[in-house]
């Protein structure tokens, strides 16, 4: 988690909220940085949904 953060510039962040936060999140939901620094909630959908299959980073259980 505090890799993430600090991938993100977010070092000042308290990484066990930031741990439950990541994991409520679901497919296609995440956090980007824009070229001006800005950190923000992103959705990604994709479309057709037969692509899912293709972009999925959710780990393989085992």
């Amino acid at each position: 988690m505090e890799a993430a953060l600090r991938i993100l510039g977010m070092t000042d962040e308290d990484p066990r909220h930031w741990t439950k936060r990541f994991a409520d999140y679901r497919d296609g939901l995440g956090l980007a940085r824009d070229p001006e620094g800005r950190i923000g909630e992103l959705k990604i959908e994709v479309l057709p949904k037969v692509l899912d299959q293709y972009f999925s980073s959710t780990p393989k259980s085992e």
